[in-house]
Formats: structure tokens, C-alpha cells, sequence
């Protein structure tokens, strides 16, 4: 925050938050927004909003009334009509006309606000612009690293994980591996500060830069992220999910390899062929990604699986609250995270999960989570075999987790982040930013 001894201005990028505006915020838009909304409450006056307009190569800023309709958007859920469209909306036509009605009034705000979307942002020497988006495919790295360069504005990274490089079979595309690295070597070379959502992500980004020859410029920071839901979700089951029956487990995350739905998908099939007792639902929320044709096809064709799993493609975040309190424990198998925001959401409802023992995940359950080899069906099958049979043990774990989960608001790590930001400003020094032209030669390209 800007102050006497350190005077600047904070800007968070909402980029990716406004691409996304139209449907269910993916994880990198529900961290921009969950932060736009800790600052809206707790500094209004400490933090503004911009974005980046490719078509000017610059920061346009955001009003506070856009910013205000990205946090409580039209809820998508009022479109939804039936149970296939609400479990497999991509494979159908209908609704489609009402749901363009609904992209248009979630746009309107941003027409209203007129030319102030057009005017560039005044940046000036000592700004921070925080981005905690996809930079990496919605902002110009060349641009960035002249307002750093020849401007002295401080870039400030959150970096939620390396997954594209360390892992570039789960991105079948080339060039989206290329960008991420662009952005993760602009990110070491200009960066003022970056932010990493847990020490395994910043384990990975240091050792990514000692085996490529690099060094961090700015300093390399731990930031715990927040998990906040609504505290108290409705007792009645919100109409959007009305199909689902009442005793379901919970998987929350986009529909992808790297989720590791298939594995679930494997599980659940075991547990209805053997005849096991009181198997519950199983109830996915998260849209649909790239590399699950078949994985769909199978939940939607598979007779024995398909009446007992439910895609929640467009979950609203009403609906997610009224799933985390009202499930019997969740589910979260995927094979590498930079963070794990639904492990913390599950503990913030105090409901026991079962989730991977990789990456950041044993960060982010605080030991009150169990924690099984993605990999490993037999042991998938067994955990979740003696948690429907045994809901005493369950209730034990619930306790422990009322007893014993330290949690942190989306209001801290605002606070966190900003005054760290402070601590960053008040002794980061430019350096490169006082360089010459021809020292932008080898400025990263657009």
C-alpha cells in the first residue's frame, strides 16, 4: 500500500477475470477476484484495477462498478433447464439463445462504463502492477518489460505453479509450452517480486532456475492464499441442483488429464460392479477441459456408472457452498498442484478429504487430510471403500479438522500480499529499469 516513507500505487491486473466474465471462474480468475474483493473491502482506497488492451499495448483501467459486477455476476445457474444440460452442456444445443441473453447483461456494466475503459493507465516510476492471471497468454511480456525497463514500474508475479514445463505432456499445444517459459524467464529476470502459492511451487521455481542458468532479479516470496466461501450456505438444495441425490462425495477442479477424474471414474465403477453398500454420488464441479473426450463419453454412456456421477460444468459459487457443506467428504486425486484451493475449501466447510500426496497438496491439508499416490487405484478404492462403510471414522476426522485446521481468509492474504509488496518497495531497487534502448534488444517479444 502506498505510504509517506514509500509513496506508489498498486494496480492488480483483472485480465483473466474479464476473459472470463462470461461463465463459472476458473482457479486463476477466482484468485484475481477473491483478491479485488478482500481490497474493495478492507483498503478501498489503498488499490486500483486495470487490465491489459491488446489492441492499444496498454493498461486501461478497471472502474470500480465493472470490478463490483465481476465479484457478483448474473448467476449462470438461472439458464439451466434439465439434468443433461446441466451435466453435459457443451454436447447440447438448447438454451444457447438464453445464455447469449446472459453474456450480454454480465457485459453491460463494462459498456456502461464508456471511455474510461480506453484511457491508458498513467503508470508511473515506482508503481506495482500484480498480475495473477494467465499473463502469460493475455499480456505482452515485451510490454511489461518496458514499463519495468524504461519506465520503473515493479512487475509483481503470483506464480501459482510450473506445471506447463515440468509436465508439458499434460498441454498438448507447443506454443502454450513455450509461453508459459517466456513467462517464467520474464518472470525471473524482471520481476520486482514473486509470489509463489506454496514452498513446493517455489521449490520448483528455484530449481528451474538453477538448472536453466538464471537467477531471480527481485526477491522470491511465499504466499499462503485464501479460501473463503459463503460461511453459511442455504439448508434448502439450490434449484440448479435439483437431479443431484442428496448423499453424494464431492470432487471440485476442471475436467482435465491432469485432475485425474479418470481415476475416480475407475473407482466408482469398482464399487457399483462389487454391489458395495450405500455407494453415494459422485458429484464433479469444474467445466470441462481439453483431453476428456473419452472420459465423458464414459460417464455419459457407461450404464452402471452414468446414473450414480454428475458433471456440475457451471457450478455457481452458491452452489459449491451448498456442495462443500452438504457432502460426505471430498475427493481431490489430481497428479500435481501448485497450491490446492479445493483441499482448503473442503477443510473450511470442516469436511475430511481424500487428495494426492504430491506437490503442494500435504501443504495445503495441514495434516488433516489423507494423502494417497495418484497413481495408485487399489489404495483410492480401499480409502474410499472404508469411508462410506465406516461414517463414525468420518465423524472423527470431521472433529479434528473443527479441532485443529488453521485457516486463512482472503482478507489475510490480501493484507499478506500488499504488505509484503510494501516491505519489496521500500527496498527494491530498479536497476534495470534505468537501462539504455539498445539494452531492449533482447527484451522478450510479444
Amino acid at each position: 500500500m502506498p505510504t509517506d516513507a514509500a509513496p506508489y500505487r498498486c494496480f492488480i491486473d483483472l485480465t483473466t477475470s474479464l476473459r472470463w466474465r462470461r461463465g463459472t471462474p476458473v482457479g486463476l480468475s477466482r484468485v484475481e477476484l477473491a483478491l479485488a474483493e478482500s481490497c474493495l473491502t478492507s483498503t478501498p482506497d489503498g488499490v486500483g484495477f486495470c487490465r491489459y488492451d491488446r489492441r492499444s499495448d496498454s493498461f486501461l483501467p478497471v472502474p470500480l462498478s465493472t470490478v463490483r459486477s465481476l465479484i457478483t455476476p448474473l448467476e449462470p445457474g438461472a439458464v439451466r433447464s434439465d439434468r443433461r444440460e446441466t451435466r453435459f452442456p457443451h454436447l447440447r444445443q438448447a438454451g444457447r439463445a438464453l445464455e447469449r441473453s446472459v453474456r450480454r447483461s454480465v457485459r453491460a456494466p463494462i459498456r456502461a462504463a464508456g471511455g474510461l475503459l480506453r484511457q491508458p493507465l498513467d503508470l508511473r516510476p515506482g508503481d506495482v502492477v500484480i498480475l495473477g492471471g494467465d499473463t502469460w497468454s493475455q499480456v505482452s511480456l515485451a510490454t511489461l518489460t518496458r514499463l519495468h525497463r524504461q519506465r520503473g514500474v515493479r512487475v509483481v508475479i503470483l506464480c501459482h505453479d510450473l506445471i506447463p514445463i515440468l509436465f508439458p505432456h499434460f498441454y498438448p499445444e507447443l506454443a502454450e509450452r513455450q509461453r508459459y517459459a517466456d513467462f517464467i524467464d520474464f518472470s525471473l529476470a524482471e520481476a520486482a517480486a514473486i509470489f509463489c502459492s506454496s514452498q513446493s511451487t517455489m521449490d520448483d521455481l528455484l530449481s528451474y532456475a538453477a538448472r536453466t542458468g538464471r537467477q531471480a532479479a527481485g526477491e522470491v516470496r511465499r504466499l499462503t492464499l485464501g479460501a473463503t466461501l459463503p460461511a453459511q450456505p442455504s439448508a434448502e438444495k439450490p434449484p440448479g441442483l435439483a437431479h443431484l441425490p442428496d448423499d453424494f462425495v464431492l470432487s471440485v477442479g476442471t475436467l482435465q488429464l491432469r485432475k485425474n477424474h479418470q481415476l475416480l471414474y475407475a473407482v466408482w465403477r469398482r464399487l457399483l460392479e462389487r454391489g458395495v453398500a450405500n455407494v453415494p454420488a459422485l458429484a464433479i464441479a469444474g467445466r470441462i477441459g481439453l483431453g476428456v473426450d473419452t472420459l465423458i463419453y464414459l460417464l455419459r454412456e457407461d450404464p452402471l456408472v452414468a446414473p450414480h456421477v454428475f458433471v456440475l460444468e457451471r457450478a455457481t459459487d452458491r452452489e459449491l457452498a451448498w456442495l462443500y457443506a452438504h457432502c460426505r467428504f471430498t475427493v481431490y486425486p489430481s497428479v500435481y498442484e501448485g497450491w490446492g484451493l479445493p483441499i482448503v475449501e473442503s477443510l473450511t466447510f470442516g469436511k475430511y478429504c481424500l487428495a494426492s500426496a504430491t506437490s503442494s497438496m500435504p501443504e495445503a491439508g495441514q495434516g488433516l487430510v489423507g494423502h494417497l499416490d495418484p497413481l495408485d487405484f487399489a489404495a483410492w478404492y480401499r480409502a474410499i471403500e472404508r469411508l462410506i462403510a465406516d461414517p463414525a471414522a468420518l465423524a472423527e476426522r470431521e472433529a479434528a479438522i473443527r479441532r485443529r485446521a488453521s485457516l486463512v481468509t482472503w482478507e489475510d492474504c490480501c493484507r499478506d500480499l500488499l504488505a509484503q509488496i510494501d516491505e519489496v518497495a521500500r527496498g527494491h531497487r530498479r536497476g534495470r529499469a534505468a537501462l539504455s534502448d539498445e539494452s531492449m534488444a533482447d527484451a522478450p517479444r510479444a
